[in-house]
């Protein structure tokens, strides 16, 4: 079998009807899907299991709810496929999607990894690899993916989500395992981290055949307190790796992180946090995992404003950090309407 697709489930009742069509119309047909039914609180569960009666490729696995990364691990230990395809469940593929990785991996000699582009439902956003297209052997990954594996200098990395890639399955199996289960923030930088780590070849193409959807109401898009313990969750399991095959800036890319996700939380807290939250997040910047890599973090040719914000950051003063982030952003919208 080429490809075991899987498919973590959980509270997409509106949308996983179209992400599972979306499967079962592959020009390509040398698949399995199994999807991961997350101890869903809708009828999610059900769904998926009318669309395997229909297809036999289609196998669901019902577990209590443990998390995206219980999740597929489930679904990979149940995988028989030469490659790995992980698809959201509230997204979906474009029908060609698991032909052209096919013809893909046979024209390249099998590489370990395949990325392609992912696009925004709407169309209004896409995202590709920041690099050429084409193969990419070791020593090519070594020089132009590993500079910016986690965070270069310029804020510049390479997509770190394992949607909208192939993998090889024995390089997901010896990687996916190891992510604890309570990583609820980073879970995808925690697996390609280390599976390009120990990749021999790449291939890299810019069509877009992964297709997400743009939700509002995705807790991805919602500012919590907790997501400060979920980065340090994460962070604590990157320091832990074993980067010796791996960049050898790793440590600095993991400081760039923690500053670029405290500062992007700082963003998400000025749109939609409740008030309030500020001394607590103050707390988390001050403490024992955030503190050492923020301190250390460093950038080139960010702006004047981004600099005094991340500053106030290194020394824990979310308040400071945030009204000036506001006061900006306020300024910049009256001057937009004119001064009105």
């Amino acid at each position: 079998m080429f490809f075991s697709v899987i498919v973590p489930v959980y509270g997409i009742e509106p949308y996983v009807a179209k992400c599972l069509e979306s499967i079962l119309g592959q020009t390509f047909g040398d698949f399995e899907a199994i999807i991961v039914d997350d101890g869903s609180p809708d009828r999610c569960g059900e769904i998926c299991d009318e669309y395997a009666q229909k297809d036999g490729r289609l196998k669901v696995i019902h577990k209590p709810n443990g998390g995206l990364v219980s999740a597929r691990k489930a679904g990979l230990a149940a995988a028989k496929g030469r490659y790995i395809v992980n698809l959201d469940g509230d997204d979906h593929m474009a029908p060609d999607m698991l032909q052209k990785f096919r013809d893909a991996a046979e024209k390249y000699g099998m590489p370990d990894i395949l990325s392609f582009g992912l696009l925004a439902t709407d169309g209004s956003e896409y995202e590709t690899e920041p690099v050429e297209e084409g193969y990419y052997d070791r020593e090519k990954i070594r020089e132009k993916i590993f500079p910016m594996l986690i965070l270069d200098k310029r804020g510049g990395r390479v997509l770190h989500y394992l949607c909208g890639k192939a993998i090889k399955r024995e390089l997901q199996e010896a990687v996916q395992f190891t992510v604890p289960e309570g990583v609820s923030f980073g879970e995808d930088t925690c697996a390609t981290t280390p599976i390009y780590f120990m990749a021999r070849s790449l291939y890299v193409c810019y069509d877009k055949t992964y297709i997400y959807l743009k939700r509002t109401d995705s807790e991805s898009t919602l500012f919590k307190v907790k997501r400060y313990s979920e980065l340090e969750h994460a962070l604590t399991h990157l320091d832990g790796l074993d980067a010796s095959q791996g960049p050898a800036d790793f440590p600095e890319q993991v400081d760039r992180y923690a500053m670029m996700s405290s500062f992007i939380f700082l963003i998400m807290y000025m749109n939609n946090g409740k008030p309030g939250c500020l001394p607590e997040i103050s707390k988390h910047l001050k403490g024992d995992v955030l503190r050492p890599h923020l301190a250390r973090a460093r950038f080139e040719g960010f702006s004047l404003k981004t600099r005094i914000i991340m500053g106030l950051i290194k020394r824990g003063n979310a308040a400071g950090a945030y009204y000036l982030y506001k006061s900006v952003e306020d300024i910049k919208r009256f001057l937009k309407g004119g001064g009105k």
